[in-house]
């Protein structure tokens, strides 16, 4: 016969068991939540620290390739700079190979009206050595004949650049004709005359400047002309500046205008994201005889001329030999568990974005030449 099990045998766990098993099982629980949380919050951290590196690296390249070069005509050491583009963009076309904007200072051109007034902007000029066509011969003054079947098109801003290194001239493709480029007098030229040296900005009128009666240097007449193997080159104008991502307006992000090949229409592009702040300071060559060595640096608004003279300390945006410049890199998502308190070249942001500066200094190969 089966004996019925007595009611101690069959007893579960008391409430002081359970609540102990319960606190025992919170425990747990709530260290396993504090190790997911602490590693998701690193998982974030080492992405934005990811982020910032490699999106610094990337703007700090292409910025620097692009001021190496700078000022690059065709030939090293063009004596003349003669810009015969007289255009809506005759700001961002100069013979100038570099310029800046000091922010909050300086002010603007109307294709950077967009440009966070709070920081720095760029000019970087040159001609395109990759895009080159070698001349055969200048028949007239505004008529050069390629070696080939020219690869421009009409409106293009061009720079030719003679084979014995003494002069270069900015000009905008009026016509275009097999292996012939002309740049004639037109709505984009205030001159057929591509010698000496001259900004069309000076020129009060077209007969002006043919006649060689202003500018700062010209040659005689509208009779000089170019000698086979010289070059024709596109010419690359590129503005940097600092605005709100086009993806997302809480992110700042490094933007640059360019021209087009057609007409000298400037389209901007967002180049990098999570970029703050850019600060620039140039290094010019004040002395005397230039020696191509910066002896102090100043930021955009103590260079007030394109050309530096001696009444001015031999000051001017071509005797800028070198370019520092300072980023400050911010994350893409709050990382900080509290609001900053470290200033960023001397702003002090309230908020928990991680950031960085990061920083370097580039030497213009065509400067100082």
């Amino acid at each position: 016969m089966i004996q019925p099990r007595s009611l101690r045998s069959v007893a579960g766990l008391s409430l002081v068991e359970l609540l102990v098993s319960m606190v025992i099982a919170l425990v747990v629980l709530a260290g396993v939540i504090q190790s997911f949380v602490a590693s998701k919050q690193s998982f974030i951290q080492e992405s934005e620290v990811a982020y910032i590196q490699e999106n610094a690296r990337f703007a700090v390249d292409l910025i620097s390739r692009d001021i190496r070069q700078a000022g690059s005509w065709g030939c090293s050491g063009s004596g003349n700079m003669a810009n015969a583009f007289d255009g809506d963009l005759d700001s961002l076309v100069k013979s100038t190979a570099i310029e800046g904007f000091e922010g909050g200072v300086s002010t603007l051109p109307a294709y950077l009206t967009n440009a966070d007034t709070n920081t720095d902007a760029l000019i970087v000029r040159y001609g395109d050595t990759n895009n080159a066509q070698t001349v055969d011969q200048h028949t007239t003054p505004s008529a050069i004949v390629l070696a080939s079947s020219a690869a421009y098109s009409v409106g293009e801003i061009m720079v030719l650049s003679d084979a014995n290194c003494d002069q270069a001239g900015i000009f905008a493709a009026s016509a275009i004709n097999g292996q012939t480029v002309s740049h004639a007098v037109n709505s984009d030229n205030c001159t057929g005359m591509l010698s000496g040296t001259f900004e069309c900005g000076n020129c009060t009128s077209s007969s002006d400047c043919d006649d060689g009666s202003v500018g700062d240097v010209m040659a005689t007449g509208n009779d000089a002309l170019y000698s086979a193997g010289s070059m024709l080159l596109p010419f690359v104008g590129h503005a940097y500046f600092i605005n709100e991502s086009t993806f997302d307006s809480n992110l700042p992000s490094l933007h640059r205008v360019s021209i087009t090949t057609t007409g000298g229409v400037p389209t901007t592009e967002e180049l990098v994201s999570g970029i703050e702040d850019m600060q620039i300071s140039y290094g010019v060559d004040n002395d005397i005889v230039a020696d191509g060595q910066a002896n102090r640096y100043f930021t955009a608004d103590q260079i007030p001329d394109d050309r530096a003279t001696a009444a001015g300390g031999n000051i001017g945006w071509d005797r800028v030999v070198s370019i520092r410049i300072q980023l400050v890199m911010r994350s893409r998502n709050i990382v900080l568990p509290q609001n900053n308190t470290t200033a960023y070249l001397g702003n002090t942001p309230a908020d928990r974005f991680l950031r960085q500066i990061v920083s370097t200094t580039v030497q213009l190969r065509n400067a100082g030449l």
